[in-house]
């Protein structure tokens, strides 16, 4: 009743009304500051806060024109200021390419910024702090897209710039507190460092992202050295958070299945052999203990496997030059003989090892036999008995060892 009282001019001849009038005005246009409208619309999802929504707020809201919200103009000029800060603080470059407009950040100054936000720029001078580097691009509209690389914190270290909480849960007992993590998928520990005006292609990462990735991997082995920005920071771990595309474009390996015949950027395996398999000592270890008939895995090609795997093609090599006295390649080179076990008609291809020979044909049996004497013979085999099938027996072992050796070197 009180409320009403004042609200209706009944108490001090309206001024109590004119009073909380102002107070509310005052209210309302501390909550819609032209800043905080200017940040409602970069948080927000592509078109779902812009200049019409303020107009909308202005016209229908307030269409007595009270004034409680803020006009366009007052915020434009609130993000030009902003754009000014940004500018000042961290600084950016536009340089018009042979792929469209591009926008560079100053790397340094916006990493640094970033760490700071998070509460490890300090930890970073005395230990190594973890970061992503990232990339993606998006369609505009039909016919045009953009490309952004960024940086994204991801020390667990970290506290969230806004929420003021850890990243990720650090003790077993902070593990039953709801608020004790933040997620760390979240824009606001991510710097965009590239904007590219440009479609998505090869050369883009080639030739306009290279300067990023170069600079990204001096972050990886020798950190950040001093300057005007700040003091010395260690060397980061640093990770690439790509997706599918573009890790073929980075590593220069893979493509679409249908497209490409090497369409995995980590594995040997070409679209002609995508549903092939693996049978006998081929098995990978883990088809091997669980007894499959088949095994479909191809070994992932990394830093620490390549070694290896070189140093068994060059092992198996020199058995193969020791067993047959020829090199694999020229042996290679001139045999008719195949193997492949994923082959459909294996059975009745007469120049296939896994030929059956027919019973009944006399004349299909000795020219299989000479197909099979040849074949031993090109790699210095003595044939052993007098039976195609007694020799083939003999060349299974040089096929089982020019399975390994073309495995290898794929």
């Amino acid at each position: 009743m009180l409320v009403e009282a004042i609200m209706n001019g009944e108490i001090l001849h309206g001024e109590a009304a004119l009073a909380v009038h102002d107070i509310i005005k005052k209210f309302i246009r501390q909550l819609f500051r032209p800043w905080k409208l200017v940040k409602a619309g970069d948080v927000s999802a592509v078109g779902g806060f812009k200049t019409t929504t303020i107009n909308t707020l202005r016209s229908v809201v307030d269409e007595n024109g009270e004034g409680f919200f803020p006009s366009a103009s007052a915020v434009s000029r609130s993000r030009a200021l902003l754009d000014k800060h940004g500018s000042e603080i961290v600084g950016y470059a536009s340089q018009m390419t042979r792929y469209g407009e591009v926008y560079y950040v100053n790397f340094e100054p916006a990493l640094r910024l970033s760490l700071k936000a998070c509460s490890l720029h300090d930890l970073a001078t005395t230990t190594s702090v973890k970061v992503a580097l990232t990339v993606d691009g998006a369609d505009l509209f039909k016919g045009r897209t953009h490309v952004s690389t960024g940086i994204k914190v991801t020390d667990p270290r970290g506290i969230h710039p806004i929420k003021k909480q850890q990243f990720m849960v650090s003790s077993a007992e902070e593990r039953d507190d709801d608020d004790a993590c933040v997620k760390i998928q979240s824009r606001e520990v991510c710097c965009a460092m590239i904007i590219a005006d440009a479609k998505d292609n090869k050369h883009l990462y080639e030739y306009v992202f290279q300067e990023y990735y170069q600079w990204g991997e001096r972050l990886r082995l020798e950190g950040l050295p001093a300057s005007q920005y700040g003091p010395k920071l260690c060397q980061f771990t640093v990770t690439h958070t790509t997706d599918m595309k573009a890790a073929w474009f980075l590593s220069s390996r893979g493509g679409g299945c249908k497209n490409k015949t090497m369409f995995c950027h980590l594995c040997s395996c070409t679209k002609d052999s995508l549903t092939s398999y693996f049978v006998d000592e081929f098995f990978c270890d883990r088809c091997k203990r669980r007894e499959r008939k088949r095994c479909y895995h191809h070994t992932v090609c990394d830093s620490v496997s390549v070694p290896k795997l070189l140093q068994e093609l060059e092992s198996k090599l020199g058995a193969y030059h020791k067993r047959h006295g020829k090199t694999y390649q020229q042996i290679f080179s001139t045999t008719k003989l195949r193997v492949d076990h994923m082959q459909a008609d294996r059975e009745t291809d007469d120049h296939h090892i896994d030929y059956v020979i027919p019973a009944s044909s006399m004349e299909k049996q000795r020219q299989y036999a000479q197909f099979i004497a040849r074949e031993c013979h090109l790699r210095g085999l003595q044939l052993i008995g007098t039976q195609a099938e007694e020799w083939r027996v003999l060349l299974h072992t040089s096929v089982a060892m020019e399975k390994c050796i073309l495995i290898l070197k794929k």
